[in-house]
């Protein structure tokens, strides 16, 4: 049962570095840390995730509520994460 549950954690942990992967090649790419990243259809808030982890500024829009919300929590994580590093 243990190593099941080992190999699902793998795997998951596997699919969010390649999901998180694209949004993070762009942003380093296009912009310096600072910077304010714009995403007009935020969805959950990978980008915005992403964003705040490499330290640039991040506005997101999404008219669906349910998704708005996850997205604040999923951002406002990495924002805290962040915020304690710093300190």
């Amino acid at each position: 049962m243990a190593d099941e549950t080992a190999g699902r954690e793998g795997l998951m942990a596997a699919y969010w570095a390649e999901y998180l992967a694209l949004p993070e090649r762009f942003i380093r790419q296009y912009t310096r840390p600072g910077d304010m990243v714009l995403d007009p259809f935020c969805g959950v808030g990978t980008t915005g995730r992403v964003a705040v982890e490499l330290g640039r500024r991040f506005v997101g829009f999404e008219k669906d509520a349910g998704e708005a919300e996850r997205a604040r929590e999923w951002v406002s994580e990495a924002a805290e994460v962040g915020d304690a590093e710093r300190a």
